[in-house]
């Protein structure tokens, strides 16, 4: 079911729904490789620059190399998508600039460690 408001705000669906469990092509479930915290799928265009962003705040990013995340990616509609810890996903983002700001209130593993 759907989550009602909270952390994902008024972003319209697929904010709020739960992600599906992605099978990568080695075998792997996504969620074996990430299996605590947020984690970001996206476009293999944006995957580096979206990895050296995320990096102060250990969220792991998966690209669109491995074809499950890029139809995975396609059958939502997006360039990118940050799944929550609970497995619902955030939000979607077409820009890393919009990854960076859906994720401005996550704090750091630097304020974290403070």
């Amino acid at each position: 079911p759907p989550l009602g408001a909270g952390l994902h705000g008024t972003t319209p669906a697929p904010a709020g729904t739960r992600s599906r469990q992605i099978m990568t092509s080695d075998g792997i479930k996504l969620d074996d490789r990430a299996p605590h915290g947020f984690y970001v799928l996206a476009r293999e265009a944006m995957r580096e620059e979206t990895d050296r962003l995320l990096a102060v705040r250990n969220v792991p990013v998966f690209g669109d190399t491995d074809s499950a995340i890029g139809t995975y990616l396609d059958e939502i509609g997006a360039d990118a998508v940050i799944i929550r810890p609970d497995r619902y996903i955030l939000a979607t983002a077409a820009t890393t600039g919009e990854i960076a700001e859906r994720l401005s209130g996550m704090p750091t593993q630097e304020r974290l460690a403070a």
